[in-house]
C-alpha cells in the first residue's frame, strides 16, 4: 500500500466516523452504577398500554392500545436509562444499533408520559411535539 492509498484510507475512516457520531452524545445519561432496580425503575415494571401517541401535533390513533412491557432495564426490546433527579425527569433508550433516543418522562401513579426526540435529535424540554421536530409524545396507563 502506498502513502497516497493509506492517506485516502484515513480520510475515509475519519469521514465515516464523523457521519456516525451522535451530535448530542454529551446529553447521554450515564449507565446506572448498580443492577439494583430502585425508585422509578421499580415503579415502571410491568405492562403499559398506549392511550395517546402524537407526532408533529397529529394523534397517531393506530398506536392506541399497543402494549409495552418493562422488565428490568428493558422497555419494548430496548435498554433504557433514567435520570430521576432532573426536572423534567430524563430517559434514554438504546437499541444497540443506532444513536440513543433522548427523552423526558413523567410518572404519576399508573400514568406515564414520555416525550422523545427522533434518533439523532436533541432531548425535548417540554411534553409537546411540533411540525418542526421528530419529537413523539406518548401517554400510557398501567395494564391491569
Amino acid at each position: 500500500m502506498n502513502r497516497r492509498s493509506r492517506r485516502n484510507g484515513w480520510v475515509a475512516a475519519l469521514l465515516l466516523a464523523a457521519c456516525v457520531a451522535h451530535p448530542y452524545r454529551d446529553q447521554y445519561l450515564p449507565d446506572p452504577p448498580t443492577d439494583v432496580l430502585e425508585g422509578d425503575y421499580q415503579r415502571l415494571q410491568g405492562q403499559w398500554v398506549v392511550v395517546y401517541n402524537e407526532l408533529k401535533g397529529i394523534d397517531l390513533a393506530e398506536m392506541h392500545g399497543a402494549v409495552w412491557t418493562i422488565q428490568g432495564r428493558m422497555m419494548g426490546g430496548e435498554r433504557f436509562i433514567l435520570d430521576q433527579t432532573s426536572q423534567p425527569k430524563r430517559i434514554d433508550s438504546d437499541d444497540g444499533r443506532s444513536a440513543r433516543v433522548l427523552g423526558i418522562y413523567q410518572l404519576d401513579g399508573d400514568q406515564l408520559t414520555v416525550c422523545t426526540g427522533d434518533s439523532g435529535e436533541a432531548r425535548p424540554t417540554e411534553f409537546k411535539t411540533s411540525a418542526f421536530s421528530g419529537a413523539i409524545l406518548t401517554r400510557f396507563v398501567r395494564k391491569r
